[in-house]
């Protein structure tokens, strides 16, 4: 298993994601399954919040992957792993990906853990519906742009392999020898004779 994103737990800040998609863009640096999507929350009250994670592709903002839906109802701030539901779309080495959260409003407020000024970071304001938009529309809200947010994906790598017919390689590169050659050339005319 492989991650990317951001795995450090130090984000001091923090961003509600009540009705909004928070959405932290990161390069993944290799082909891969994602598997999961962890981020690092918090709330003011112990009240009950759903909610789910999601991959975007940056270059055409699609949908790619979602999970499964989660639910916090304690005000420690702590970790939480949503596994991907159904079957993702494979992420590709060097594309840009949003990471993603979206949840529910209610009383208190849930939040995001985030370094404001050091990452990349988008938002689309909408109701939480358990049904990702596709595509997502980024706002470029002034001031939440830069932030770097808590939040990873967990993948399988995928290992390119190839395989070659027995000895297929060997015969294209083999040497002749031309002696060789002519003593095949008298054997197959012999036969002819």
């Amino acid at each position: 298993m492989a991650t990317f994103g951001y795995t450090g737990a130090d984000g001091a800040s923090t961003r509600t994601f009540e009705g909004i998609i928070r959405a932290g863009l990161f390069t993944c640096s290799e082909n891969g399954t994602p598997t999961s999507i962890t981020a690092r929350l918090s709330q003011n009250t112990a009240d009950n919040h759903d909610f789910e994670f999601a991959l975007y592709k940056a270059s055409d903002n699609s949908l790619i992957a979602e999970t499964v839906q989660g639910s916090k109802s304690t005000t420690t701030e702590e970790e939480i792993t949503l596994a991907i539901d159904g079957k993702p779309t494979n992420l590709i080495a060097g594309e840009d990906y949003y990471i993603c959260v979206w949840g529910t409003s209610g009383p208190g407020v849930i939040r995001l853990q985030y370094t404001a000024s050091v990452g990349t970071s988008d938002r689309q304001t909408i109701a939480y519906t358990g049904t990702w938009p596709d595509p997502f529309v980024p706002e470029g809200t002034a001031g939440e742009t830069t932030d770097r947010y808590d939040i990873y994906c967990t993948y399988t790598p995928i290992v390119a392999t190839t395989t070659t017919p027995s000895g297929y390689l060997k015969s294209l590169f083999k040497e002749r020898n031309p002696m060789e050659e002519l003593r095949e050339s008298h054997a197959r005319l012999r036969g002819l004779i």
